[in-house]
């Protein structure tokens, strides 16, 4: 079953704003002022992804925020994604292993919980990820690769 795209600006900035106080994006913040910048580290090249997702028929909301910046390769690069479930007002932070830019979220195994498509690390290793909650957090349980022997700098 497929999860609900919610277009709500109001529930994404929500969202982001809980992705900015997690203690990596503070340390991400501080690297990238330490490196000389200014500005959020997460808005240097593209604004953050917000996928917000409801239910269909719990209502349940979860949010997955993705975020990269910076060249890498000897400069400042940061890649940091972040799941939340919406409960009352606030959002729920599940811990995240691996980053993956969100795409769409399903419920596979019917137990009301997201799955996760999404674009997968920036190094093109694993273009198309599966997320779930693998017991110990959010996870790649599957990822759908090709071969690359390049790299991205």
């Amino acid at each position: 079953m497929a999860f609900e795209h919610v277009s709500d600006d109001a529930l994404s900035a929500k969202a982001l704003a809980a992705f900015r106080k997690l203690d990596e994006w503070k340390q991400t913040q501080s690297d990238f002022r330490d490196s000389g910048e200014k500005g959020k580290w997460d808005s240097v090249d593209s604004p953050p992804t917000v996928l917000v997702v409801r239910h269909p028929k719990t209502g349940a909301t979860w949010a997955v925020v993705h975020a990269s910046g910076g060249r890498g390769c000897g400069d400042f690069g940061a890649d940091m994604s972040a799941i939340f479930e919406r409960r009352g007002s606030s959002w729920t932070h599940h811990s995240t292993s691996g980053s993956f830019k969100p795409l769409a979220a399903f419920d596979l195994d019917g137990d009301d919980a997201p799955e996760f498509i999404g674009d997968g690390a920036p190094d093109y290793a694993a273009p198309r990820v599966l997320v779930d909650d693998t017991g110990g957090g959010f996870g790649s349980v599957a990822e759908f690769t090709f071969l690359y022997a390049d790299c991205p700098c």
